[in-house]
């Protein structure tokens, strides 16, 4: 089976010569709100205490995804009942 690389340049090969560049939408980060309901909250990895710092070092080491201003995000995902907010870790 080819890697990962290999099968992300025969998609833009193909969509190249196709004249299409969806496959530009395919490879842009998604949305962190959507990561954390698709990805971070089901793989258990909320199961420890995490701050903002280490989310945003996670999604760039696990995924290549950077999210410089990622508070907004937590607190709705607080807010919508995903996550608790540990106010005993506050500095």
């Amino acid at each position: 089976m080819p890697s990962a690389d290999k099968l992300k340049a025969r998609l833009i090969k193909f969509h190249k010569a196709h004249g299409s560049d969806a496959y530009i939408n395919l490879f842009k980060d998604p949305k962190l709100i959507d990561l954390l309901e698709e990805e971070l909250i089901p793989s258990g990895y909320f199961k420890t205490p995490r701050d903002v710092p280490e989310v945003q070092q996670y999604c760039r080491e696990t995924y290549g995804y950077n999210y410089p201003s990622a508070t907004g995000t937590l607190n709705t995902a607080v807010e919508k009942g995903w996550l608790v907010k540990n106010e005993k870790l506050r500095l």
